[in-house]
């Protein structure tokens, strides 16, 4: 796994409980581990909860906003 999701590992989990996510996956150039921190960014696929979904834009939204 890549360090910035290693070092950010609690609050990423934190965010995921925040926001309704049900599963958060990395794929990509993460996931592929050829990661490069001045070219790449972290791709995540983002499965929601049933209470996420009712609110999908609020949960996506401030998800994305979180993340960055």
């Amino acid at each position: 796994m890549i360090r910035p999701i290693l070092h950010n590992k609690s609050s990423i989990s934190q965010l995921c409980e925040k926001y309704h996510v049900s599963r958060l996956e990395v794929f990509g150039s993460a996931a592929r581990g050829e990661f490069d921190p001045s070219q790449s960014d972290i791709d995540f696929l983002v499965k929601f909860t049933d209470e996420g979904i009712k609110h999908y834009a609020d949960c996506y939204f401030g998800l994305l906003e979180a993340l960055q």
